[in-house]
């Protein structure tokens, strides 16, 4: 997961302080973090790939969305 931490009520809530998140994807809190500088990752990665298409950008999840019908 790459949660970013977040502004609420004049609190920073750090994204790796997720308790579902350690309980569902790091074996019931037994794994560890990593923290990565966003900003020296993108110069990296786009250096690194120079000629792609690269795009980062925040991910919003809405919660109504309708279902979709496959045929």
């Amino acid at each position: 997961c790459l949660s970013k931490s977040y502004r609420h009520k004049n609190k920073i809530i750090h994204g790796y302080n997720q308790p579902r998140m350690w309980a569902q994807y790091s074996r019931n809190h037994e794994g560890f973090c990593f923290e990565l500088d966003l900003e020296m990752l993108i110069k990296k990665i786009t250096a690194s790939f120079p000629n792609d298409f690269i795009k980062f950008e925040n991910v919003n999840y809405e919660p109504n969305l309708e279902k979709l019908n496959h045929p």
